[in-house]
């Protein structure tokens, strides 16, 4: 019975466990295996009443306590559940049921956000017997959300190893969380992928099957996978079509065969987990009703939905009434889409994000906030949203409907800067109302930003509940229950049928898409465009600003952006992109601040926390670390785990030797944001300075696994090995360093501190010249595009931390030349150069 529970084979399942029910009339192990099977069958109905019948009868029942606490938890009904399971654990006579009592309470302090608490559960629970794959997986939940990414992946992998069918730890390893990106992934496994002969083989089955020419698709898959069966992608490509037929076992056969081939294939790992689901929708208790409220639901008309959705014709007549029904709800939008070059992709199953249309400059990247790999992931939001055919599918059986919650971040990008700032109030209300622990948001993912504070509320708003044991997160009654504030704005929002106001903030979200792309001379004909409708658009304005500093015309940078300031000045970002451009003209941080300092006079106070995080951020450039602590913490106050905020305040911290704050500082924000290289960098140079060379290391090479060629880790790396003493082996990280990025100020100037401490000063001298001059002399930082990341990069900006280093670096090497008079001169900037 256990063994075809765990393979979803529920037919099977049913024939043994009512042998054992006959057998045992009434044993705790036949209600064990018969509560497992109504979990995969959602009957929870049934499950509440045996376990309410048996508790009747038997007050004592652990089976039934773990029964009735698992169904309070679906329900998220924690405080009772957490009882149930207490009381589980006090009576539990099996190691098994203690295991399960405590991973139950794990999971609970999990949601709570109790994360030490948590982890020191799952550890009793595995001091209390045997592990078992529902531990297993919960201390994955756990470790992820304490940063612990690496972790947790070598766990799920061993989760298979133990239960080669377990959805869960499948989709882990198939939603992002993976150790090697996909071009490492084709290094370390080269016979695994296409080459130059079979990538346009495959190339043409992929346009078969767009076409919907699955049998001919099909031959020329089976006829590769003769010739060539070492590629992993012919299995995964068979198993995607069995899956869309609707036949999950077979298509199991296939991405298991692919797994064989290269086991840490996400795409792999992710279909199985979703040809094991389908098996589990399949047998639920609701499916059928699912069926039927699905075909009888009316097909909307939403003009131009075909330029929309830009694969829609090649949807099956199924997945394009579905898709028709999540854009519903924001249909009027879709005309201002269309006419701003926005689309929405629905992302076949075997497909990486990256492959789509317009996510190319996903490749190999990270999220910043879960560190997952994009592309693993299911979907994004924003200019061009995309979501998997996978998720069209089971949002039919009342699962969370994605391409809603998608296409909302599509909506707010678009929304009038008056709206997105209604929206961002509700947030700051219900983030202090959380923060006071009333419990405001629906899910920890929704507390998360402002973006997906909007999405999930969404998504709430639009998905009623459809029984008592309705075990969605996201549904209106309790929006209406925890933020009526938020249900009121979104019907607000929904109930305005005007479309005209939103063409401009289109313009512009397309403007930044060119930028993102490394096009910012597109980006400024888009937004001449948007000014054309109307002149003195906020976001038009400063996204023009922007775009005139990247195309080096930095005088007409300040100059629109005062235009900005002007016309809004209670609006923080004027005051912010005019800081930036004077900033970048000039390179001086008091420029910077003065400009801050002016806004923060002038802006609405419920808007005022953006204008403290960039002073945080230029005080602390400056080298003003208390009035950088004063404005870090003047955010705080506003936005409890505002990531940035935290960030700073412990790099603040940690530059003025309060170590004990700067740690847990650092600690808040690597488990807010543990995604982000550049942020598990800071927190290894700090931890370094400060001699804990382990704890750097694990950093360090955190980092790496976010980023292979990470400038910053490597960067990283060096100083650590200048502190252990180690000075080759610095020279090689530095030297690293500076090949991925050769504009690494910091590691240039490490890089002369290594030839000083060897007595070579000649060659430290070469070395570190040109920053020294550069920085002497105030020159102003440049904008570099980073293809690979998508983005533009301020470098040569020349912070405190970096001139401090730099100086003293500069005093180290006049010493050794017996310029003594240099030496003390440049140890005076060092020592001026924090206030």
């Amino acid at each position: 019975a256990e063994l075809h529970l765990r393979r979803y084979a529920f037919a099977e399942a049913e024939v043994e466990i009512s042998r054992v029910e006959k057998a045992e009339a009434g044993s705790e192990e036949a209600l064990r295996l018969r509560l497992a099977l109504l979990k995969h069958q959602e009957d929870f109905a049934r499950i509440d009443t045996l376990t309410t019948r048996r508790l009747y009868r038997n007050r004592s029942s652990v089976g039934a306590l773990l029964g009735r606490a698992a169904l309070r938890y679906q329900l998220l009904r924690y405080d009772e559940a957490e009882k149930d399971y207490e009381d589980a654990f006090a009576l539990a006579a099996t190691p098994e049921n203690g295991v399960a009592a405590l991973t139950g309470l794990a999971k609970i302090a999990q949601r709570r956000e109790r994360l030490d608490e948590a982890a020191d559960l799952s550890s009793q629970a595995l001091e209390a017997g045997t592990a078992d794959p529902a531990l297993l997986n919960t201390i994955i939940s756990v470790l992820i959300r304490l940063g612990e990414t690496a972790e947790a992946i070598d766990l799920a992998h061993e989760v298979l190893l133990w239960d080669p069918w377990n959805e869960e730890a499948h989709y882990v390893l198939g939603n992002g969380y993976a150790r090697k990106s996909y071009s490492e992934l084709e290094t370390a496994y080269p016979s695994a992928f296409p080459d130059s002969s079979t990538a346009p083989l495959l190339a043409q089955v992929r346009g078969l099957l767009e076409a919907r020419r699955r049998a001919e698709a099909r031959s020329h898959l089976r006829a590769i996978k003769l010739t060539r069966p070492s590629l992993v992608d012919p299995d995964l490509l068979l198993g995607t079509m069995y899956w869309e037929e609707g036949n999950p076992d077979s298509a199991i056969g296939h991405f298991e065969a692919a797994l064989r081939i290269c086991p840490e294939y996400g795409r792999a790992h992710n279909a199985f987990a979703k040809a094991m689901e389908s098996k589990r929708l399949r047998a639920t208790v609701h499916h059928d009703a699912c069926e039927r409220e699905f075909a009888r639901a009316e097909f909307p008309e939403i003009p131009e939905i075909e330029r929309f959705v830009s694969n829609f014709a090649s949807l099956s007549a199924r997945h394009k009434k579905r898709v028709a029904l999540s854009i519903g709800p924001w249909a009027r939008f879709v005309p201002v889409f269309v006419e701003a070059g926005a689309t929405v992709y629905i992302k076949p199953l075997y497909e990486r994000l990256s492959e789509t249309p317009n996510q190319r400059v996903l490749r190999d990247l990270r999220i910043s906030y879960d560190s997952r790999l994009w592309d693993d992931v299911r979907g994004c939001g924003g200019y061009h949203t995309v979501t998997g055919i996978e998720d069209i599918e089971r949002s039919i059986f009342r699962k969370y409907n994605t391409l809603l919650h998608e296409l909302t971040h599509q909506v707010h990008y678009v929304l009038t800067p008056e709206e997105k700032r209604m929206i961002q109030d509700a947030y700051r209300d219900a983030k202090e109302e959380d923060h006071d622990g009333s419990g405001r948001f629906l899910s920890r993912y929704q507390g998360s930003s402002v973006w997906e504070y909007f999405a999930e509320g969404m998504n709430a708003y639009a998905t009623p509940m459809s029984n008592k044991y309705d075990m969605r997160e996201e549904v209106r009654e309790r929006l209406e229950e925890l933020d009526p504030d938020l249900r009121y704005l979104i019907q607000k929002i929904l109930s305005d049928t005007s479309i005209a106001k939103y063409y401009v903030p289109a313009y512009v979200v397309s403007a930044y898409d060119r930028i993102e792309n490394g096009r910012p001379e597109e980006a400024q004909g888009l937004l001449r465009k948007a000014l054309d409708r109307s002149p003195a658009d906020e976001g038009a304005l400063g996204a023009l600003a922007y775009t005139y500093l990247l195309l080096g015309d930095r005088a007409r940078a300040i100059s629109t952006a005062e235009a900005a300031v002007k016309s809004h000045p209670t609006s923080p970002e004027p005051w912010i992109e005019n800081a930036r451009a004077v900033f970048h003209e000039t390179g001086s941080w008091s420029d910077e601040i003065a400009v801050l300092l002016k806004g923060r006079e002038q802006v609405d106070r419920s808007q005022r926390f953006r204008i403290e995080l960039a002073l945080g951020e230029a005080f602390l450039g400056r080298g003003d670390l208390e009035r950088s602590k004063e404005a870090y913490l003047w955010v705080l106050k506003y936005q409890a785990d505002n990531p940035e905020a935290l960030w700073g305040l412990a790099k603040a911290h940690g530059l003025a030797s309060d170590t004990i704050a700067a740690n847990e500082l650092f600690l808040k924000a690597v488990r807010e944001r543990n995604g982000v290289s550049e942020l598990r960098a800071d927190y290894a140079r700090f931890l370094a300075r400060h001699g804990r060379f382990d704890e750097a290391e694990r950093q360090i090479e955190a980092a790496r696994l976010l980023e292979p060629r990470g400038s910053d880790a490597e960067a990283a790396a060096g100083l650590l090995a200048i502190y252990r003493g180690d000075w080759l082996e610095a020279r090689r990280r530095l030297a690293d360093a500076l090949a991925f990025a050769p504009y690494n100020d910091l590691a240039t100037v490490l890089l002369a501190h290594t030839w000083i401490a060897t007595r070579d000063a000649m060659r430290a001298e070469e070395i570190l010249r040109p920053v020294l001059a550069a920085a002497e002399k105030g020159t102003p930082p440049e904008l570099l595009y980073l293809e690979k990341k998508g983005e533009y990069r301020a470098i040569h900006t020349y912070p405190a931390e970096e001139r401090w280093l730099l100086y003293r670096t500069a005093a180290e090497l006049a010493e050794a030349k017996g310029d003594t008079e240099g030496a003390e001169r440049y140890r005076r900037l060092t020592e001026q150069t924090f206030r």
